[in-house]
């Protein structure tokens, strides 16, 4: 039983591959967060949370946008940054 895979570490193998390689930026947990504070970005909302925040990534990274919904392309100014995930705001 050694060469199969249940269909639950299939689906976790299929979104790792999906998130790591998400617009060409491969992310390692501990190198340094791909954004800094102040910095401005232009990303692409492709999920929401519970809290309907936008949610945009680059690689694994996560950063927080609120007032987006998904399939918005935005500028966002960084706020904060932690080790996983950042939160932004959108400038006009």
């Amino acid at each position: 039983m050694q060469g199969k895979r249940s269909r639950r570490d299939a689906k976790r193998y299929e979104k790792r591959a999906r998130l790591t390689h998400a617009d060409d930026v491969v992310y390692r947990k501990y190198e340094k967060t791909p954004v800094s504070e102040g910095e401005v970005v232009e990303v692409r909302i492709t999920e929401t949370n519970t809290e309907n925040v936008g949610i945009a990534r680059i690689g694994l990274y996560k950063i927080l946008v609120p007032g987006t919904r998904i399939g918005d392309v935005v500028k966002v100014r960084i706020l904060e940054t932690r080790e996983r995930e950042a939160v932004g705001e959108i400038l006009d």
